[in-house]
């Protein structure tokens, strides 16, 4: 079977869908083709064990575990984020052992098949249990790919929605934008500069800071990266490049090279004409 975005999770109902008799599931289950979760709930050799246990619960995956199944920007999360219904009365999260369980409650029922939650309920379920930062960084990328309308971010999460800026191409530039915002530094987002193209931030006039997207990006990847560098510096930019361990690790230090910058006003000197 292929399990698809349902993640090698069956309900009955769905094994039903795919012509599967009660007898025929039966004998899945005998050849191990199939392996009963609990009542009504299989799973198959492809499943994802995170959706295997969050089925195991009677919920879905949301939150940090729910993200990246849609291909959403994460930070790593050693906790399973479980969404269950309201009325979920016998969740036992101490059956999975060695994993720490986040539990989220949703407001009434829950629509389990694909046994991960919505892009704009894993928003929710995020903010309610990770720090800003990650939660608006979480919340940008599923904006920036289409997976959720600010609208809706707006009407559920006024908020959050505050922070939120859908052109962010990258969890950690998110993570610096919104780090600068609440030092109350003024920042512009995917800035287009002649002759460069277009930079992460910008802060005042000149001071440009471009963030590495992921954690084996580590420093330039290409001739370009040097050429855009040596450009900005001849436009008279001022340039910062962090890598993704910087932003996610060592933000205080970070903050202080920023600060110390703006503070000294470099970030406002004129470009050379």
């Amino acid at each position: 079977m292929a399990s698809g975005p349902f993640l090698g999770i069956y309900s009955s109902r769905r094994l039903s869908l795919l012509g599967l008799s009660t007898p025929a599931v039966a004998q899945h289950i005998t050849d191990g083709r199939l392996v009963r979760i609990r009542p009504g709930w299989f799973h198959d050799s492809s499943a994802h064990a995170d959706a295997i246990e969050a089925a195991r619960l009677g919920g879905v995956l949301t939150a940090t575990s729910g993200s990246r199944h849609h291909g959403v920007w994460t930070l790593a999360d050693d906790k399973l984020h479980v969404l269950v219904a309201r009325n979920a009365s016998r969740v036992r999260p101490e059956r999975i052992r060695s994993r720490e369980i986040c539990l989220h409650w949703a407001g009434g029922p829950i629509e389990r098949e694909p046994p991960v939650a919505t892009p704009l309920q894993i928003v929710l379920d995020s903010a309610r249990c990770q720090p800003r930062h990650v939660a608006v960084a979480l919340a940008d990328s599923a904006l920036n790919r289409g997976l959720l309308r600010l609208e809706e971010l707006e009407v559920a999460a006024p908020r959050l929605a505050g922070w939120c800026d859908g052109t962010a191409e990258s969890g950690t530039e998110s993570i610096v934008r919104v780090g600068l915002r609440r030092l109350g530094i003024a920042v512009r987002t995917q800035v287009q500069i002649d002759d460069v193209g277009r930079v992460d931030l910008v802060v005042g006039d000149r001071l440009v800071i471009e963030c590495d997207s992921a954690a084996f990006h580590d420093g330039y990847t290409s001739k370009r990266d040097y050429e855009r560098d040596r450009e900005l510096v001849r436009q008279g930019y001022l340039s910062l490049r962090f890598k993704y361990h910087e932003v996610v690790d060592e933000w205080p230090r970070l903050e202080a090279l920023i600060l110390e910058i703006v503070r000294a006003d470099r970030h406002r000197c004129r470009r050379a004409s």
